[in-house]
């Protein structure tokens, strides 16, 4: 079964680079990994390390 979410943000975010910053847990990198298409996106950590993926 596939999980369908319509979000209202995604064409806005979809238009050109974001910044995404948020509570923990609540679907910020859910978000991003299901709903858009990147060529490649960042996670930075608290401790301000880089993960590009």
């Amino acid at each position: 079964m596939k999980l369908v979410v319509k979000r209202r943000e995604i064409k806005e975010l979809a238009e050109g680079w974001i910044l995404l910053y948020g509570r923990r847990k609540v679907g910020k990198s859910y978000l991003l990994k299901n709903f858009f298409q990147h060529d490649e996106y960042y996670d930075v950590l608290n401790d301000g390390s880089i993960w590009a993926k």
